[in-house]
């Protein structure tokens, strides 16, 4: 039922809507910076109170706030959905709450702004409503309880394990996907038997997440099965870099190394590799490679990753080449409309690099992983979890994770605040 406003209330609806819009804006902002390579803690932080001021506007006046969200419904975005989301929980008003919830529902990109609302808000807020996820009908709305568990780092106990036992949970491979997701994120060995039995499942998502589940439980020796993965470009082949090539013993991923370096469309691949390896064997290669445009700022970046260089404060970068144009154009008719992996990298000095390297070589061990220029320990990772930027936290996670069996994987997407 749409919200009717008075006179006097019209009058400030132009406010209300830059909140929203704002807020929106704001929040499609985070999702996005929280996996580029220049934003830290610290920026996060900066940009999650930018956020809480739009939010906080809204709650000036609920009816007016709410009317402005009911006018995006039609054309509503994950950005609308989100802030819509956020009104409507603290609202406690159970009708409202079930429309966003049914209107997260209606698409895929809603969804995400249903979902992380629910993360962002306090749990008095969305506990009891999780619950509601977990024993409703709707599989869709089990799914959501995971993830937001997930993402929450919240355990959802036996709802979890009914959800395994149940044959009709089973058969819907998105939310058979988010159970196993899960249960490896949040080191649930006690559900190593469902796990163990997804392996060998015919589809091939279904697989790869329990083998990944596996190997952050604690069986490692599973990490074998994930060289499909590696070998052939999917929306997989990342997910299973990042575990493989940090548990693998040195000497055996160079073996699986050694079987993509004829394929020239996997240099790229092979580049991201190294980086997550730390091997420093490969840092020659990779200066190579900067001298190529297309290839020059993910292997600085892997090398950054290895010694924990920072480019741009050693006065080790230069101006962007004039071929270096890999930006979105503005043509309706081109597909080419997502931010460049590379976009917010910067453009590496091979000279100044090199020579760097040279002089610093001799102290590292090649066959030895490194990160961020160190051995990789326990306290070293924890201690520098939160002093560097998102894409090298997304890596600290994942090794704490897997050194640490005691350790939850840290959701380094989420909020700072």
């Amino acid at each position: 039922m749409s919200t009717s406003l008075t006179t006097g209330e019209l009058a400030y609806l132009d406010i209300y809507e830059q909140y929203v819009d704002e807020a929106s804006f704001l929040w499609l902002m985070h999702t996005i910076a929280v996996d580029q390579p220049h934003y830290s803690v610290v920026e996060l932080n900066r940009l999650e109170k930018r956020i809480e001021t739009q939010l906080n506007g809204l709650m000036g006046n609920f009816d007016i706030a709410w009317k402005v969200c009911e006018d995006f419904f039609e054309n509503a975005g994950s950005g609308e959905i989100f802030t819509a989301a956020v009104l409507a929980f603290r609202s406690h008003d159970q009708s409202k709450i079930q429309n966003v919830v049914e209107m997260g529902m209606s698409s895929d990109e809603c969804y995400q702004g249903l979902l992380y609302a629910l993360v962002w808000l306090p749990g008095s807020l969305v506990h009891d409503w999780i619950k509601r996820f977990f024993t409703s009908k709707d599989l869709n709305h089990k799914r959501l309880a995971i993830q937001v568990c997930n993402l929450r780092h919240e355990n959802p106990a036996d709802y979890l394990v009914n959800i395994f036992q149940r044959e009709d949970c089973l058969e819907d491979l998105r939310l058979y996907t988010a159970a196993l997701k899960i249960s490896g994120d949040l080191k649930r060995l006690d559900l190593m038997e469902y796990i163990n039995k997804a392996i060998q499942h015919d589809d091939d998502v279904i697989k790869f997440w329990a083998i990944r589940s596996a190997i952050l439980v604690g069986d490692k020796s599973q990490v074998k099965k994930l060289e499909p993965y590696i070998t052939l470009p999917s929306d997989l082949q990342f997910e299973a870099i990042n575990i493989a090539f940090r548990v693998l013993p040195v000497n055996e991923a160079r073996l699986w190394v050694g079987k993509l370096v004829d394929d020239p469309e996997q240099v790229r691949t092979l580049i991201i590799i190294t980086g997550v390896m730390g091997d420093p064997f490969a840092i020659d290669w990779l200066i190579q490679k900067m001298q190529t445009t297309e290839f020059a700022r993910v292997s600085a970046e892997a090398f950054c990753l290895i010694t924990g260089t920072d480019l741009v404060k050693m006065n080790m970068t230069v101006k962007a080449p004039v071929d270096s144009d890999v930006s979105p154009t503005e043509d309706s008719g081109d597909e080419n409309v997502k931010m460049h992996d590379d976009e917010n990298l910067p453009w590496p000095d091979v000279v100044k690099l090199n020579n760097y390297w040279n002089s610093v070589k001799s102290n590292y061990t090649a066959g030895t992983r490194y990160l961020l220029g160190s051995h990789i320990g326990l306290m070293f990772l924890k201690n520098n979890l939160d002093k560097v930027c998102q894409r090298q936290r997304h890596a600290i996670a994942y090794e704490i994770a897997l050194i640490d069996r005691s350790e939850k994987l840290f959701n380094t997407r989420g909020k700072v605040s």
